[in-house]
């Protein structure tokens, strides 16, 4: 292919490219350091907060992910800082060891924190890891995550606004799991100069926002209707007031 579109001589020069399976480790490796001292150094001496999270993996290994939030040229930006495993339990001192820990292989400063976001688990939203972390950061604004409350909320929707959102979150999860109604529908919102051109994926993991979700299924309704005939309750005005207001309504406040 390389051959057809550019030359022969571009084809021979990719092939010398070494590709085992210890080179390609090595590249990863490589590139994953100097992403890690891009990122150092981009956060050194800056203000930042932080969007932390515990949770447990497929193999049952519990996981802090933090990420870190910062001004770079005068634009905000977020990276993820780090995924390090809890050891022992996941308690706030444990919890606090391992963020104080990554913060300072970074050289980031405590005394820098103007933000700490976490969502209601007790072991990352209790008094004993905000008094750790207030020791240190004086000045950090904790705050509960946005995503969070949508999840609390939608427990108390409801019975016909929760029939709605099991509904489109239904179809959603459909779509995304079936690659042929994905390609359809991708190809249907080129072809209609749509804005976006897929759905979001919707687990109950953290952080995973249901109102994104239903915002970007409205943006694409029609798409959507057109490209899967078997979502019948799209076309009923009472299902479909109730679907908006999901969407501009309710959990769209939580963000105010």
């Amino acid at each position: 292919m390389v051959s057809t579109l550019i030359d022969e001589a571009t084809a021979q020069k990719l092939k010398a490219i070494p590709l085992s399976d210890n080179t390609i480790a090595r590249r990863i490796d490589n590139i994953s350091e100097d992403m890690k001292e891009q990122l150092v150094e981009k956060v050194k001496d800056k203000h930042f907060a932080l969007q932390v999270d515990e949770a447990t993996d497929s193999n049952k290994d519990c996981l802090l992910i933090a990420y870190v939030r910062y001004v770079d040229t005068d634009e905000p930006s977020e990276d993820l800082l780090f995924c390090s495993y809890v050891r022992k339990r996941a308690t706030a001192d444990e919890l606090f060891k391992i963020m104080d820990t990554c913060l300072s292989e970074a050289e980031m400063k405590w005394e820098d924190c103007v933000g700490i976001c976490t969502d209601g688990a007790r072991a990352m939203a209790g008094t004993r890891l905000q008094a750790l972390i207030k020791r240190v950061a004086p000045g950090a604004v904790w705050t509960h995550c946005i995503v969070h409350r949508e999840a609390l909320a939608s427990k108390q929707l409801s019975p016909e606004l929760n029939a709605v959102l099991s509904d489109v979150i239904t179809t959603v999860n459909d779509i995304k799991t079936r690659p042929l109604k994905a390609r359809l529908l991708s190809a249907l919102c080129e072809g209609m100069g749509s804005e976006y051109t897929a759905v979001l994926f919707h687990s109950e993991s953290r952080w995973l926002s249901r109102g994104k979700v239903l915002s970007r299924v409205l943006a694409l309704k029609d798409e959507g209707y057109t490209a899967i005939h078997t979502v019948q309750r799209w076309s009923e005005l009472n299902w479909a007031s109730h679907w908006v207001m999901l969407a501009c309504w309710v959990f769209y406040r939580l963000i105010l």
